[in-house]
C-alpha cells in the first residue's frame, strides 16, 4: 500500500508511485518470513526501481494502514486465526522506536515474535476481552488521527485512541450485525471512515467522522452515524448489495 492513499481513513484511493520520493509498504502471506516491507520507489534511467528500506518480521499481520499524516507510524492489522485465544486486534508501530540489526544482505531488519510484549515500537490493540483475537478490517479516522476502528467476527465494531502510546485504550464497542445473524453472517469484513465528511464534526461532542461497515461478506453494508462523547453511534441505512461476488468497499 502506498503512503498517504487508503491511510487516510480507506476513504481515499492509493495514488500509484510516481515520485521519486514515494514509500510503498507490502506484506507477505502468513508465516511469511518478510512480513512487512517498506521501500523507497525511485526512477532509474526513466524505470521504476526501489530500495528497502525496513524490513519487520510480523508473520501474523493481514494488512497495513499508515498513518494519516505521521510517516513513521503504521498499523498492522492482527490475521483472524482459527481456535486461537488472545485479545489484539493489532500493534501500533513507530517506525523511529524499532530495534533493528542488520542482516546478511546490510538490510535494516526488526524481528519481533507477535506472542512478545514490550517490544520497543510496537504498542499492541489489545482489550479485556479473552475472545478478542485478531481483526478483519481496520480504518484510521483521519479527522485527528487519534481514533482506529476495527471490525471482528462477533459482530462487533470497536473504536480504540490510538493518540498516547503505550496506553492505547479500547473507548467502545458497538454491535453491528443484526442479532439473528449467523456466525458466518454476523462476520464484520469491513469498516470505513468517511472522511470526506470530516467537516460535519462541527459539534464538540463528535469525536469520529460517520462510517460504513460491511457484513455478510460486505453485501450487506450499513451506513453509522460518528461516535460521540454522549451516544453510541446510529445506523442511518442499510444497502443490500447484488453481485456474483462479494463486493470490496472502496
Amino acid at each position: 500500500v502506498a503512503r498517504g492513499g487508503a491511510a487516510s481513513g480507506g476513504g481515499l484511493a492509493p495514488k500509484p508511485p510516481s515520485a521519486a520520493s514515494d514509500v510503498l509498504a507490502t506484506l507477505g502471506g502468513m508465516g511469511d518470513a518478510s512480513g512487512v516491507i517498506i521501500w523507497r520507489i525511485r526512477t532509474v534511467n526513466g524505470a521504476l526501481g526501489a530500495d528497502k528500506l525496513l524490513q519487520v518480521q510480523y508473520p501474523t499481520g493481514s494488512r497495513l494502514i499508515w498513518h494519516p499524516y505521521n510517516p513513521n507510524f503504521f498499523f498492522i492489522v492482527e490475521r483472524n486465526i482459527e481456535g486461537a485465544s488472545g485479545n489484539k486486534a493489532g500493534v501500533l508501530v513507530e517506525t523511529t522506536k524499532l530495534v533493528t540489526k542488520r542482516n546478511s544482505d546490510n538490510e535494516q531488519v526488526c524481528e519481533c515474535a507477535p506472542d512478545e510484549s514490550n517490544i520497543p515500537g510496537l504498542t499492541p490493540l489489545a482489550s479485556g476481552e479473552d475472545a478478542l483475537s485478531g481483526a478483519n478490517d481496520c480504518t484510521w479516522a483521519s479527522n485527528d488521527a487519534k481514533h482506529i476502528l476495527s471490525g471482528h467476527d462477533d459482530g462487533m465494531v470497536r473504536l480504540w485512541n490510538v493518540s498516547s502510546p503505550p496506553e492505547i485504550a479500547c473507548v467502545a464497542s458497538l454491535p453491528v450485525a443484526d442479532s439473528d445473524s449467523t456466525d458466518d453472517d454476523k462476520r464484520v469484513t469491513s469498516v470505513r471512515f468517511l472522511s470526506q465528511y470530516e467537516d460535519s464534526i462541527s459539534d464538540a461532542s463528535k469525536i469520529t467522522p460517520p462510517f460504513v461497515v460491511g457484513t455478510k461478506m460486505n453485501f450487506n453494508v450499513s451506513l453509522w452515524s460518528a461516535f460521540t462523547a454522549g451516544n453510541p453511534p446510529r445506523k442511518l441505512r442499510v444497502f443490500g448489495l447484488q453481485t456474483d461476488v462479494p463486493p470490496a468497499l472502496p
